[in-house]
């Protein structure tokens, strides 16, 4: 019995703002939930390359050697093009073996070291944009033979970032306002807001991992960057107001 009691109330309730919609009394704890989106597009302003040098020989010594070489070629054509020390890092130093494997009647199957592998990254922060191509072709002449990303961006990219939150946030408002006046209503305060994101879509300003075979070869790479997006999404959740008078 108390059971049956509890679920009639518990009905009642749920529905007194949709009685209340047909007489002259709002429930005042009756609420709206409303989403707002904003997309603010500013173009890059730097570029991050995320490059590498591997260099195999038969011996683990010059192998290291050689591509910690080809790395310091690399920092110092950076520098050339007028980057700073502080956009310049070696993230990485990997040396591993190449194994020769041969399989032998019986199953058995005998390895045989046969090089070694030693492979440097070097990744830099160029500001100036307009030279990427010719950095490109000059880190490739330097000894660079991977290239593990390319991407553009901006230094303003949280501060634009807080102008589409913003955006959203009155985009939301708007909404509310515009559902409620339909109503005859006005709008309360607000009760709650919440911010939901997709991960960031890098698709056009990042240039994927490639290998250049010949790195005399060619023009070397060119891309055009978009425009940048900082998006925000946001819900919020608004008390409905009093009906408006004189309408």
């Amino acid at each position: 019995m108390k059971r049956s009691i509890t679920l009639v109330i518990a009905l009642l309730l749920c529905s007194t703002p949709f009685l209340a919609a047909e007489g002259s009394i709002v429930d005042r704890n009756a609420t709206i939930s409303v989403s707002g989106r904003a997309e603010i597009e500013f173009e890059p302003d730097h570029v991050v390359i995320s490059s590498a040098v591997s260099e195999e020989d038969k011996s683990a010594k010059a192998a290291q050697s050689r591509a910690m070489q080809a790395a310091s070629r690399a920092l110092a054509v950076a520098r050339e093009f007028g980057v700073k020390d502080e956009d310049l890092a070696t993230d990485y130093v990997t040396l591993r073996q190449i194994v020769q494997r041969t399989h032998r009647e019986g199953g058995q199957i005998s390895e045989r070291v046969t090089s070694y592998q030693a492979t440097t990254s070097v990744r830099i922060v160029l500001r100036d944009i307009a030279r990427y191509d010719e950095l490109m072709v000059k880190l490739l002449d330097a000894g660079v033979n991977r290239i593990d990303g390319v991407r553009f961006d901006s230094e303003h990219r949280v501060s634009k970032t807080r102008e589409a939150r913003k955006a959203a946030i009155r985009a939301a408002k708007e909404k509310a306002e515009y559902l409620l006046a339909e109503l005859g209503v006005e709008l309360g305060k607000v009760i709650k807001v919440e911010e939901y994101s997709a991960a960031p879509d890098y698709s056009a300003n990042t240039l994927e991992r490639a290998r250049f075979a010949d790195a005399g070869g060619g023009g070397g790479p060119s891309i055009s960057p978009r425009k940048l997006v900082a998006s925000a999404n946001v819900n919020v959740v608004f008390f409905i107001g009093p009906e408006r008078t004189g309408e």
